[in-house]
């Protein structure tokens, strides 16, 4: 009976640190560090000491140059991406669900052969 109980005190201290980290999660983007940290996601600062707020529900994609329009709206609506803005130079400001996980969804965009670069906004001083 000890040994049992061992075993299902060794499994449950497994599953929690599983859960613990499986809860908060770290992802390498262009060169930037994003960590979650309570439900949210943070863009971690090049030193490490400041951490800067990931604003939920907006990305900004820059498209190769010359994609075609058509192109871009197929892959507009295929991932759930509304236009807000779009400047001269090319970038293009989307709102989307705020529930996604920005920094792995931004990670699958920027592998579109249409896609020359995907930004993560931040809220903090800069």
């Amino acid at each position: 009976m000890t040994f049992l109980k061992s075993d299902l005190s060794g499994f449950l201290v497994v599953l929690l640190l599983f859960s613990l980290f499986s809860c908060s999660g770290t992802i390498d983007f262009n060169g930037k560090q994003y960590q979650k940290v309570d439900g949210d996601w943070y863009q971690i600062s090049e030193n490490g000491a400041d951490k800067f707020l990931v604003e939920k529900g907006t990305l900004t994609i820059k498209f190769v140059s010359g994609s075609e329009p058509d192109a871009i709206r197929g892959f507009e609506a295929a991932n759930g991406l509304e236009l807000i803005r779009s400047t001269a130079t090319g970038w293009v400001d989307y709102k989307l669900d705020p529930e996604i996980e920005l920094p792995q969804f931004a990670k699958n965009l920027q592998a579109s052969d249409l896609v020359e670069q995907v930004e993560i906004p931040t809220v903090g001083s800069y």
